[in-house]
């Protein structure tokens, strides 16, 4: 190699380490707020929310960053909404600051399920726009994905009656009814709350409604039976029975009378 090749092949060389050693130490900057950089606890009201009901939200947000940050507008996006569509407080004309290790409570959010949103599983995550400390050009933050289990609007109706109807046939078992209609009345409530059971484990959630709803009107029943139930008095059953007897005998035997009157035909 002659020495003008050797010249610019160490002129190679040296730019090429040049390149090599700026890429390293480029490697590790990260420029604007990073999704690292923060991270969010999201509490609900109701973990398994029914269609078109109303739930709260609370959401902790933590700056793990190394600087402080002005917070313009923060929000929840459902999978359910337009990709632009955020549910949340807008900040932009007085930005919060948070500063580098701090966390806070945004204010409650409340969010209404939609009546047509699908049943199950739907994925949601946090979004923020704001400015860096340093900074001159504004970031977009979105947290990890995670999910909310949507329920339907009847199989939200059908658990608060069951925990109800199921109370009250407790406190109807636990009680004494001397009434055989009111006993009668139980047993039918008991009946219609198995139905229902059985009905709400096939999710036939409109047919379980309407079971309970039966045993609660049996068991209103019973305890109007027992109300107005009269008990016998001691030894009233065996004079009605004696009373019986007599009454059945005297009109035996006055048949009888009347059949021995009758003159046979000539």
């Amino acid at each position: 190699m002659t020495g003008e090749n050797l010249m610019k092949f160490s002129r190679l060389m040296i730019t090429l380490a040049c390149f090599s050693l700026l890429s390293t130490l480029c490697s590790g900057v990260v420029f604007g707020f990073d999704t690292n950089d923060g991270t969010v606890t999201v509490t609900f009201s109701d973990e398994t929310p029914a269609q078109g009901s109303n739930i709260v939200i609370n959401v902790l947000f933590t700056n793990l960053g190394s600087k402080q940050i002005e917070v313009l507008r923060f929000g929840l996006h459902f999978d359910w909404m337009e990709s632009t569509q955020f549910v949340g407080p807008d900040l932009s004309s007085n930005p919060l600051t948070i500063p580098a290790g701090g966390s806070y409570t945004f204010s409650t959010i409340v969010l209404e399920i939609p009546s047509d949103v699908s049943v199950g599983t739907h994925s949601y995550f946090v979004g923020m726009d704001g400015f860096e400390e340093g900074q001159s050009e504004s970031f977009s933050w979105d947290s990890t994905p995670d999910e909310i289990v949507v329920q339907s609007f009847w199989q939200d109706t059908y658990n608060d009656l069951l925990e109800q109807t199921s109370s009250n046939i407790s406190t109807a078992e636990n009680k004494t009814y001397d009434s055989p209609d009111a006993q009668s009345y139980l047993q039918q409530a008991q009946n219609s709350y198995s139905a229902a059971l059985e009905y709400a484990a096939q999710q036939n959630w409109e047919d379980a409604i309407s079971a309970l709803q039966s045993a609660s009107m049996y068991l209103e029943q019973a305890e109007t039976e027992e109300e107005n139930y009269i008990e016998p008095e001691p030894g009233q059953d065996l004079t009605l029975i004696i009373v019986g007897a007599s009454i059945a005998a005297v009109a035996i035997i006055v048949i009888l009378l009347v059949l021995l009157r009758k003159k046979p035909k000539e």
